[in-house]
């Protein structure tokens, strides 16, 4: 069983290869791979485990079966469902969005497993709540706020709030670079400085260009006349 949350780096993929080595020795079983809580996934990320897979998907592994939770919609469950079709795994293998379909078709002990994806995910989320707030900004960005966040991330307000103090931070904060980063993908794109603005969620042009200048140094058309070059 394996949990992910929040946004899914270049760092993130360095840390797991050896976990997908490891599999090699592990005696045969069936496994639950968790990533329904991540919101964003950077794309040299999935590029870089989409050609590990390829490269390594077929050797011999001690894999029975496999089922993976997703989110219910969005370029990630698209992943999740469509990965393994892909790549003919040796094994079966199943995308889902409920937690005790995915154990059942496993074969798993539910009652034992659900309580241990729990325990999981919680100690996740506490060690990584801001990454996980920002993962779901950045997915949201356009329709975002502190009432969506916190629903979205299974917390009050009041805890979501609290959560982040205690890492020296705000909603406001987070969801500002996380705006900037979908601001930043959306300026390789033909789109208008006005489009990109709507887009990643800022409430006017120039609170974007603001907020942007703010946090990257630069006035987006300068970081756009950059990648245009």
């Amino acid at each position: 069983m394996a949990v992910a949350a929040g946004r899914f780096d270049a760092g993130d993929l360095r840390s797991l290869v050896p976990l997908l080595v490891a599999l090699r020795s592990f005696p045969r079983h069936a496994s639950l791979w968790d990533v329904s809580r991540v919101g964003d996934v950077e794309p040299d990320a999935f590029t870089g485990l989409q050609d590990y897979f390829a490269a390594h998907f077929r050797e011999p592994l001690p894999i029975v079966r496999v089922a993976v939770l997703a989110p219910s919609k969005g370029p990630l469950r698209a992943a999740a469902a469509g990965m393994f079709s892909f790549l003919e795994p040796p094994y079966p293998a199943r995308a889902f969005t409920d937690a005790s379909a995915a154990l059942d078709w496993l074969g798993a002990p539910r009652e034992a497993c659900l309580r241990a994806l729990e325990e999981e995910s919680a100690a996740l989320l506490a060690d990584a709540f801001d990454d996980v707030v920002s993962a779901w900004v950045e997915a949201n960005a356009k329709t975002a706020n502190i009432e969506r966040c916190a629903a979205g991330v299974g917390v009050s307000r009041r805890t979501l709030q609290r959560r982040l103090r205690e890492r020296d931070t705000s909603f406001e904060a987070l969801a500002n670079r996380a705006r900037v980063r979908v601001a930043e993908r959306l300026l390789a794109t033909d789109a208008s400085l006005g489009a990109i603005a709507f887009e990643a969620g800022f409430s006017s042009p120039e609170r974007f260009s603001r907020i942007f200048r703010d946090i990257t140094g630069e006035a987006p058309s300068a970081a756009r006349a950059k990648l245009h070059r």
